[in-house]
């Protein structure tokens, strides 16, 4: 099943931070969009919850996750960080990876080799 695009306006738990530079590589995109006019330098930041479903019905959420808005409904793959390091805006704010929010948590018994 294809994910739909998300719409912030639409998110009851939703609170922006701000346009950031997203530093992707270009050479990761659908080769027809690499040399399209789509900007895809900036995205929206935001805080908000995530869900992480398997096929068994079982779901896992984490709130107060960052995440960067950018919806582009003719590719048809998405992108879920996980950086280990925790990301800053302004100075005297960090905002945990999502890696580091699965093991702060519990979740997964190491940041950095579960395997």
């Amino acid at each position: 099943m294809r994910g739909r695009a998300f719409n912030p306006a639409n998110s009851t738990t939703w609170r922006g931070i701000g346009q950031y530079e997203l530093k992707l590589r270009p050479e990761l995109l659908d080769v027809n969009m690499q040399n399209s006019t789509w900007d895809f330098d900036y995205g929206s930041f935001g805080r908000d919850s995530v869900k992480i479903g398997n096929e068994d019905g079982r779901v896992l959420q984490m709130d107060n996750q960052t995440i960067a808005v950018v919806n582009d409904t003719t590719q048809y793959l998405g992108s879920l960080g996980l950086s280990l390091k925790s990301r800053s805006f302004l100075a005297d704010e960090q905002y945990p990876s999502l890696v580091s929010t699965l093991f702060d948590t519990g979740t997964i018994p190491s940041k950095y080799n579960t395997c």
